[in-house]
């Protein structure tokens, strides 16, 4: 049976105590709409592990997300793919999402952060 892609937004919170881990260095960061910027326009190509809440572990793979900065009212970035959902075994579940960076750099919630030159 064949999946029609669905398109997810997915809010996020400063706040939430979640981090982003940089492949290269490993150090962590707070996942902010600076730093998730930052990260996509320094690794665009990466498939990137996205912890999932209890309602978005029906994504499936080729869908889109779309994350929104609870707070801000803006969505910041996009995940164009998920190439695979998976829960680990401490219980947490992950999608492994391809950003899109020209739509996220397209994004309304975006237009106030700074881009590193092209």
């Amino acid at each position: 049976m064949s999946h029609e892609p669905v398109n997810w937004l997915y809010p996020t919170n400063e706040s939430g105590g979640y981090h982003l881990l940089d492949p290269h260095t490993g150090d962590r960061m707070p996942v902010s709409p600076k730093n998730l910027l930052a990260q996509i326009e320094k690794y665009p190509d990466r498939v990137d592990e996205w912890v999932l809440t209890r309602g978005s572990r029906l994504m499936r793979p080729h869908d889109a997300v779309w994350i929104y900065v609870a707070g801000r009212q803006g969505v910041i970035a996009l995940g164009r793919r998920v190439v695979g959902v998976r829960q680990e075994n401490q219980g947490y579940w992950y999608a492994d999402l391809v950003w899109d960076l020209l739509a996220t750099r397209a994004a309304p919630g975006s237009a106030c952060f700074p881009r590193r030159a092209t």
